[in-house]
């Protein structure tokens, strides 16, 4: 099913093509618009990918931070 819809949609890129091949300044925006929107969903990727680690190395921070303070308080009870 997955290649019937893949074949439908390929045929319908190359016969848009075909029509709009001469009016290449419709493509190159196209071209355009799609660059811009993979930079942003990169960059926006990156942000969030950047947060996450900042948030892990926190928690394991904060972890390691907790089992000092138990190992501690354990001496302190012996």
């Amino acid at each position: 099913m997955g290649y019937i819809i893949a074949g439908i949609v390929g045929g319908l890129v190359v016969v848009l093509l075909t029509k709009v091949l001469p009016n290449k300044g419709f493509i190159k925006s196209l071209m355009k618009l799609f660059y811009s929107i993979k930079d942003s969903l990169f960059s926006s990727f990156c942000h969030s990918f950047e947060e996450f680690k900042d948030i892990a190395a926190e928690s394991k921070a904060e972890y390691e931070l907790e089992k000092i303070k138990e190992a501690q308080a354990k001496a302190e009870r012996k």
